[in-house]
């Protein structure tokens, strides 16, 4: 459906954040502001605001943008191929951003 469900842990309430006019939505990181970085296959990477805004778009040398996570201020990006530069096959990119991912939540043993 090209939507991405956000609930809000504290009402349990939940909505749809329709991003079709991205491309289609795929994997997705949580940066230290909350904001959702969502690799869309057609259309890069978007930044969606806790309301669901866009404010930010990067556009990686390949439309098929699969997935994304942060490594501190780093985003690394994966791709499943690039047609636009077929020697560079399927891989994975990083850049650097002014924001960092969330803090990961300590693990139960």
């Amino acid at each position: 459906r090209q939507r991405v469900i956000v609930l809000e842990p504290a009402t349990g309430t939940r909505r749809d954040v329709d991003v079709s006019a991205l491309g289609h939505p795929d994997g997705m990181a949580v940066d230290e502001h909350g904001a959702i970085w969502l690799a869309c296959v057609g259309g890069g990477i978007a930044r969606l605001t806790p309301d669901g805004a866009v404010d930010r778009r990067l556009v990686p040398p390949s439309t098929f943008t699969t997935s994304c996570c942060f490594d501190g201020r780093d985003l690394v990006v994966t791709t499943g191929n690039h047609s636009e530069h077929a020697e560079l096959g399927g891989c994975v990119l990083r850049t650097t951003l002014a924001v960092g991912g969330a803090p990961a939540a300590a693990a139960r043993v």
